[in-house]
């Protein structure tokens, strides 16, 4: 969850700061941060004084704020402030102090930050043009690390504003000079509440230096003793008699206690106080406990403002929630619906907002539960089964993560809501399961060891572990910006675990035999690892795809996204807190891909899983039996025997793979597990994405291409109407290196890249319609033929 403003500069320094790759390099010696213009400098300020974060200042010598020229920085990032430098003593190393003159030493932890107030980036360009007063500092840029945008310019605040934190801003003249003024009142907002505003324009900006009445009412009841310092004389007299006459109470007399009596009661103006508060709670913590402690009027005719009532129904549903292990499965559905019936008004109030009421909140997703629960057709075809559980059963497991999602941030909440989802899901689930394997023993569907040969223009994206109410989550969130986007399902390769399915899932399966355990073996007998996988696509004309890579749009490809499985083992019952961010990164990634002209994007996966709250059952498995065992599956030695269910394994039918019966497992304490036969494990998602058609497709021909210094011209056929960039990143229009997108006219294209030091490097020229989607692209060295 985004904090202050300041605390997203500080992450965003540092996490550009830990950007490198470890495996090939150093740790930067220092992060250079250059302001032209000088206006980061009240942020800087709070930074170091307000946050403890070491920012050595270029500038005049101070070094209780880290501040001198350039031979000081130098001593002060490499610890060697010796006795002498300026008047200091030798400095501890191990203090970060010097144990003479109190001058402060530099922390050895993390990387340096350099601030460079009054220079641009382009002084560091080279030597030459390097002012006498930095040389000492020119070659940390080559160590280190300089901040900057994609495009190499320096970062501004409106620029962080928009591509480091996503919040779109007004980008004429009036509100980027707004928005330099008020960055001092900025950072103590909350990126909530800036975003909530968003289009910001100037007015939002100006109005951060001159906050309003309300807001100044609520500031003072939350934090009344340092509002009152922080307003001092001058504006506590105004803020005092405001408050008299539309207010009707006295900050000199009254107590905030009073305050929150008239705020809860919602007499006259204080209505559109508790709007202002209603609007971002977590602004204002402090309020919720003095409307608690304050004496609410007999004659009231509101519930939902004072959070003493919302605390007394929430301790009764809490009682009634633990009743549930006691009673029988119908007997307990029966008390969810009761209570969502009850309670469900309450999540329209302020206190869901302010995480006090959890039960509340989980209830909804209880009773959606109860509901999928209530139904007990289980038997049929597994094509029958798979289709019911795709369309309707899939909602239990989606309300069991929603569930704990809410309930996970109280944890006595979500311990009695594990034990509430067990008590009204557990068997039902086991029962589903049961149907779904005896059916799958008695007729298994063929699944496919062959591969399939990708079409041109199309980009599989893998994600491991999204399981089917995922997949549906997904393909809403991708459906909103495109469309064109189906959802379907197949069955994964048994067993469910990652080393036999995802193989199963790649177009170049066919590739592949028989192997040990439960990895299948290349032709050559290497084990079939990722290393390997990779290898066989490659040499297939597959391309490979890294997170940042986009490819050639001409091809095909396939590429890896999310983390999903690998943090269901690793957080177990937690792992509901990270899904939304998982597929917004997923979903972020086909739009990047979608962007850089893939006509089409294929999601797949290799298997899904089981969540049960409370810790699934353990089920008996003799060691003496198996070959190897995993928590939900294992292989059978050749001459065992044994009553529990059993399929042969994907990869070879002379071996033999015995599951943990229903959704039990083979180990005990887990609450994420697959690799089992079961509805939520074996039925997988394919999500496929439509890109938009690419413009002028089969026409665009660049017919010439040459360099002229640093400007790129070029002659074209069939492109009239279409727009020309040259990009690091083909996909991302932030990481452009022209001034601006240039029509072309005539045919004809003349592009110039900005920054000399450029030349040799490699980028792409793109050419996009009238949507900007990219519709050609092609990799060229700037400055070179």
């Amino acid at each position: 969850m985004p904090g202050k403003f300041i605390e997203e500069v500080k992450k965003a320094i540092l996490s550009a700061a830990s950007d490198y790759d470890r495996e090939r390099l150093s740790a930067p010696v220092a992060l250079i941060w250059t302001d032209h213009n000088r206006e980061w400098e009240p942020v800087v300020e709070k930074l170091v004084k307000d946050h403890g974060m070491p920012i050595a200042t270029f500038g005049s010598y101070d070094p209780e704020e880290f501040k001198g020229p350039a031979i000081y920085i130098r001593c002060l990032i490499s610890h060697n402030l010796n006795g002498g430098s300026f008047g200091a003593a030798d400095v501890s190393p191990d203090s970060g102090v010097s144990d003479e003159s109190g001058i402060p030493g530099f922390p050895k932890e993390g990387t340096p930050v350099i601030y460079l107030p009054g220079y641009s980036k382009d002084v560091l360009r080279n030597p030459e043009n390097c002012p006498e007063e930095l040389m000492q500092l020119f070659e940390l840029q080559y160590r280190g690390i300089v901040w900057s945008q994609k495009n190499n310019r320096d970062w501004t605040i409106p620029a962080f504003i928009k591509n480091i934190l996503d919040i779109e801003i007004i980008m004429d003249k009036e509100t980027r000079q707004a928005a330099i003024n008020a960055v001092g009142a900025l950072c103590d907002e909350d990126v909530t509440l800036i975003k909530n505003k968003a289009p910001l324009n100037a007015s939002y900006f100006n109005s951060l230096i001159h906050p309003d009445t309300i807001k100044q009412l609520l500031l003072w009841m939350n934090s009344p003793k340092e509002e009152k310092e922080r307003m001092g004389p001058e504006q506590w007299r105004p803020f005092c008699s405001i408050c008299k006459s539309e207010y009707e109470f006295d900050p000199e007399k009254d107590t905030p206690v009073t305050a929150a009596e008239k705020l809860g009661s919602l007499k006259n103006n204080w209505h559109n106080v508790w709007s202002r508060f209603s609007e971002n709670p977590d602004a204002y913590p402090a309020i919720p406990n003095l409307l608690r402690n304050a004496q609410r009027p007999q004659l009231c005719f509101y519930d939902d403002t004072w959070p003493q009532i919302n605390d007394n129904h929430e301790k009764k549903v809490k009682t009634e929630l633990l009743r549930l292990p006691e009673l029988n499965r119908i007997e307990g559905i029966k008390l969810i619906r009761t209570l969502e019936h009850n309670h469900k008004i309450r999540r329209e109030w302020i206190w869901t907002k302010t995480g006090d009421s959890p039960y509340a909140c989980t209830l909804k997703y209880l009773a959606k539960l109860a509901e999928t629960v209530s139904d007990n057709r289980f038997s049929g075809t597994i094509r029958e089964q798979a289709e019911r559980y795709t369309n309707e059963y899939f909602t239990a497991d989606d309300a069991i993560l929603k569930a704990i999602r809410e309930a996970g941030k109280d944890k006595e909440c979500l311990r009695i809501t594990s034990a509430a989802i067990a008590a009204i899901s557990k068997s039902w689930f086991n029962s589903l399961a049961e149907s779904f394997q005896n059916e799958w023993i008695t007729n298994p569907p063929e699944i496919s060891k062959s591969g399939y040969k990708p079409e041109k223009g199309t980009v599989y994206l893998f994600v491991d572990g999204l399981r089917f109410d995922l997949a549906n989550e997904l393909k809403e969130i991708i459906s909103k910006d495109h469309p064109e986007t189906d959802l379907d399902f197949s069955y994964a390769a048994l067993p469910t675990l990652t080393s036999t399915a995802k193989p199963a899932v790649m177009p170049i399966a066919g590739e592949l035999v028989a192997g040990r355990e439960f990895t299948p073996l290349t032709k050559t007998e290497a084990e079939a690892n990722i290393t390997a996988l990779r290898r066989i696509m490659e040499e297939n004309g597959i391309q490979v795809l890294s997170d940042s890579q986009t490819g050639d749009t001409e091809g095909s490809a396939w590429t890896d996204c999310g983390n999903i499985d690998h943090e269901g083992h690793d957080k177990q019952i937690e792992l509901p807190q990270i899904i939304p961010a998982e597929l917004e990164r997923i979903s972020k990634r086909v739009k990047e891909l979608i962007n850089a002209g893939w006509s089409e994007i294929k999601i797949v996966t290799d298997h899904g899983w089981v969540f049960m709250p409370g810790e699934m059952d353990k089920t008996e498995l003799l060691p003496a039996l198996t070959e190897v065992k995993k928590s939900r599956c294992a292989r059978l030695r050749p001459d065992a025997k044994t009553n529990l269910p059993t399929a042969k394994w994907h990869w070879d039918r002379n071996a033999t793979v015995v599951f943990a019966p229903g959704i039990t497992c083979f180990d005990s304490g887990k609450v994420y597990e697959h690799g089992g036969l079961s509805p939520q494990e074996v039925i997988i998602p394919e999500i496929t994405v439509k890109g938009r058609e690419k413009a002028k497709t089969g026409l665009v021909k660049i017919t010439e291409l040459t360099w002229r210094g640093l400007r790129l011209k070029g002659k074209t056929e069939g492109c009239e109407g279409l727009s020309a960039d040259i990009r690091t990143q083909p996909g991302d229009e932030n990481s452009s290196l022209i001034d601006s997108v240039r029509e072309i006219s005539d045919e004809k294209i003349s592009l110039l890249v900005l920054d000399d030091s450029l030349e040799g490097s490699e980028a792409f020229l793109v050419l996009m319609d009238s949507d900007n989607t990219v519709c050609y692209q092609k990799k060229i060295t700037i400055g070179e033929e």
